[in-house]
């Protein structure tokens, strides 16, 4: 839902769960995950006629889980920034002097 100051006006733009939306700096999208679905994915949806694009699919991305789940937002020129768990856990070798 997005609320129009001049009309005073709700309007629904996207009927799909979002997670972290963000503006383009045109404020002509809303750019945005779904993250927490059965088929994740980064959408943009133009607020003038309610189209709805995906962008990517998020399916085989690792992502890194924070406190507040997959974060995603846009740089300054509205490319997407999605969060990519590459860490790794294994412990390989280990020397440790006891003194």
């Amino acid at each position: 839902m997005v609320f129009e100051f001049a009309t005073g006006k709700w309007t629904e733009v996207a009927q799909v769960p979002i997670g972290y939306p963000s503006w383009s700096h045109d404020s002509q999208y809303l750019y945005f995950d779904t993250g927490f679905t059965h088929d994740p994915g980064f959408y943009r949806v133009r607020v003038s006629d309610h189209k709805l694009e995906k962008l990517a699919d998020l399916k085989e991305l690792r992502r890194y889980w924070g406190d507040f789940g997959e974060w995603s937002g846009l740089t300054a020129d509205d490319a997407p920034l999605l969060t990519l768990n590459a860490s790794s856990q294994e412990v390989y070798a280990l020397d440790w002097d006891h003194y």
